[in-house]
């Protein structure tokens, strides 16, 4: 298990298209280890938290708030 989980990068890029624009988000992440190997380690995206902000983006833009 790790004991601490960051965030190492982020971009988002806006992409005009026929129905308003298309968003691309990229993230790079990074777990803690502290035992037989020590230090930060880059882990592999399962993309939930990419979907879970490009939702809330989703519903804010729809909302109009």
């Amino acid at each position: 298990n790790y004991q601490g989980f960051r965030v190492d990068s982020a971009s988002a890029v806006f992409v005009p298209s026929a129905s308003g624009c298309r968003l691309k988000l990229s993230l790079a992440y990074a777990g803690f280890l502290n035992g037989l190997s020590t230090g930060w380690f880059v882990l592999e995206s399962n993309g939930h938290m990419e979907l879970g902000l490009l939702k809330a983006i989703q519903d804010r833009v729809a909302g109009g708030n």
